[in-house]
């Protein structure tokens, strides 16, 4: 794999972590440094944002390294910390054996290409599925499911039927290795484009996608015939009137923000 440090202005780095989503297989940010990994079949395109974001912003240093899959795993297992969510959702690695005490404890096997809750746009996202209690509806679509994390959390809080989808054929074996992790054994899981997929009648609905992909669904979503919540991250917050100006027939209930990202919950007006 290609590692790429960036080195910035600490208030920044979030910013641009966000030119680099679409190519990305993981990322995280130590001490004003951000750590990105990528296949080296993307390097022309990445040297080309790299080129990019150097004239927006005050770049200290960029350094490229390859580094194979067992020295990230070491990595990860020496910095991994879990995610703990308003005091309710635990997020844990494998290899954690400790007991705890909250409500929802979920288990991920880290991998490169997925996430493992430390991203701002994934607790976002579950915050809100707390917030709204997302547990008492009958349905839920997972759109960009990746790692499963969203999916798993909604079976814990006791949702029946769980659909989740992803484009990326390399997910499906994280996926299915990570509800065995957590006994789930009754996701509807696919692998295709969710601008293919046309049923958005679920109760609940939620995305962790890029901002372009979330405009693109949108309409999709007001056209269900269900009275159903859109939960959405991916976007940078200062782009949330980009998202707010496609509502025709929802409005946004609330719309929250962590560090430089933002969600909403979507309703129908």
């Amino acid at each position: 794999w290609l590692q790429l440090n960036i080195v910035a202005d600490f208030e920044e780095i979030e910013i641009i972590s966000s030119y680099f989503t679409n190519y990305t297989l993981g990322n995280h940010i130590e001490d004003g440094t951000i750590k990105m990994y990528f296949n080296f079949n993307d390097k022309e395109q990445i040297e080309l944002i790299v080129i990019n974001i150097s004239r927006l912003f005050n770049i200290k240093d960029i350094i490229w390294s390859t580094i194979n899959e067992e020295n990230w795993m070491k990595n990860w297992m020496k910095n991994f910390n879990p995610v703990n969510i308003l005091n309710k959702v635990l997020i844990i690695p494998d290899w954690d054996r400790k007991n705890y005490n909250l409500k929802y404890v979920i288990k991920i096997h880290p991998a490169m290409a997925f996430g493992t809750g430390h991203h701002a746009t994934t607790q976002l996202i579950m915050e809100h599925m707390i917030d709204y209690d997302i547990g008492q509806y009958d349905n839920l679509l997972d759109l960009g499911c990746g790692s499963g994390i969203l999916s798993f959390l909604s079976k814990r809080m006791g949702v029946r039927d769980v659909t989740a989808i992803d484009v990326d054929p390399i997910c499906k074996e994280n996926f299915y290795k990570n509800a065995n992790l957590n006994d789930i054994i009754d996701i509807d899981f696919s692998i295709q484009d969710v601008h293919k997929l046309n049923n958005y009648n679920y109760n609940v609905v939620v995305a962790n996608i890029d901002k372009h992909n979330i405009i693109k669904i949108i309409d999709k979503f007001e056209k269900n015939d269900y009275a159903s919540i859109l939960i959405i991250s991916g976007f940078l917050f200062k782009d949330k009137n980009q998202v707010i100006d496609c509502f025709r027939k929802t409005y946004a209930d609330v719309i929250s923000k962590k560090g430089e990202w933002g969600a909403m919950v979507v309703k129908r007006k």
